[in-house]
């Protein structure tokens, strides 16, 4: 089983991307291609020097999601009802996201599980990383706001009226990381735009065609 974190992998260097809602829906709209990381991740780093050396750099998103599981004495439950040795030994029935909720207006009756604890088998959405640059957050151009994906924000009360796309991304950045500081360095991760499916299956047929 391949490491959920980060690994190489045969060519590939796979990187874990935590996406909110919005996001996770602009990125399957095809209206997200890059993304901003605060500095000083080690995984991110490593990805970065994985690009140097010509390596294939696939990101797979992490997003907020619930299982239903079948245990093995007849009962279910869902992520919260059992152990993580309970959930171990069970067998998944059901998984539900919170970004197709959220459009069905069925989110907020299920206790979802944060993006950072979805397992990498549960992915459903991944991209192939082009670039990955150190930048200063503050140097962010309206195109550049543009392809972080702010537009599948705009209309919604929670972000309120913005009267450009950068400061539509301020408010976003800062509801993420709790301040907006313009000298602060950051990663700007480029993309292709995402495909659907799991990652795993996409390394397994581009191995089998280049053999």
């Amino acid at each position: 089983m391949l490491d959920p974190i980060c690994t190489r992998y045969d060519g590939f260097y796979l990187v874990p991307l935590p996406f909110s809602s919005e996001m996770v829906r602009a990125n399957c709209d095809g209206l997200k291609t890059a993304t901003r990381r605060p500095a000083g991740s080690a995984i991110l780093r490593n990805a970065q020097e994985a690009l140097k050396q010509r390596l294939n750099v696939v990101g797979w998103v992490r997003e907020a999601w619930q299982a239903t599981y079948a245990t093995e004495h007849g009962t279910s439950g869902d992520y919260f009802d059992l152990t993580k040795q309970e959930r171990d030994r069970s067998t998944i029935s059901a998984v539900r996201y919170r970004a197709d909720e959220e459009l069905r207006g069925a989110a907020n009756s299920i206790r979802w599980v944060p993006a950072m604890h979805m397992p990498f088998e549960r992915n459903r959405l991944f991209m192939r990383i082009t670039a990955i640059d150190l930048v200063r957050l503050g140097d962010i151009s309206e195109q550049d706001a543009v392809d972080e994906g702010v537009s599948a924000c705009i209309g919604r009360v929670s972000v309120g009226f913005h009267p450009s796309a950068v400061s539509l991304f301020q408010s976003i950045w800062s509801a993420s990381y709790g301040v907006w500081n313009a000298d602060q360095m950051v990663y700007r991760i480029s993309y292709e735009r995402p495909i659907a499916g799991p990652v795993s299956s996409y390394i397994e047929v581009y191995q089998e065609i280049a053999a």
